[in-house]
């Protein structure tokens, strides 16, 4: 990973700015507050350096609200866009569907979005991974 995102995206991620969610990078919630996994995190960054425009609107469920994509290559409000890829990654951190593994020793060798999504890990701990492990 490039150093200087992933100093930015650890900041972020402890920063207790983001509130977090799940199963999609980034989901107005029914109360209308933001909620953002990990990775849609990253993508939030990337916005506010001009790497990719704002997401849209891809769904909205009014008992879990309104969820948004951004332009990607991979077609899925969950997937990172290939813009964002190579603004942060090597390409070996990445695997298809833009799903962000972490390097050896990957603790059970699981993609980030199911530490964030399945494992119940919160963006503290998840920056503590990403700063080992990429």
């Amino acid at each position: 990973m490039r150093k200087t995102v992933k100093k930015k995206w650890l900041e972020a991620l402890r920063s207790g700015e983001y509130k977090q969610g799940k199963r999609t990078l980034r989901r107005r919630e029914p109360n209308g507050e933001w909620s953002f996994c990990c990775l849609g995190v990253l993508c939030d960054l990337a916005v506010k350096e001009g790497v990719i425009d704002e997401p849209i609107l891809a769904g909205n469920r009014t008992e879990y609200g309104s969820w948004q994509t951004y332009p990607n290559d991979w077609g899925s409000t969950g997937s990172l866009p290939g813009k964002v890829v190579d603004w942060a990654f090597t390409k070996k951190e990445v695997q298809r569907e833009g799903r962000v593994e972490l390097s050896d020793p990957r603790p059970d060798g699981i993609h980030l979005s199911h530490w964030n999504d399945q494992r119940g890990k919160n963006f503290n701990e998840i920056a503590d991974l990403i700063e080992v492990h990429l």
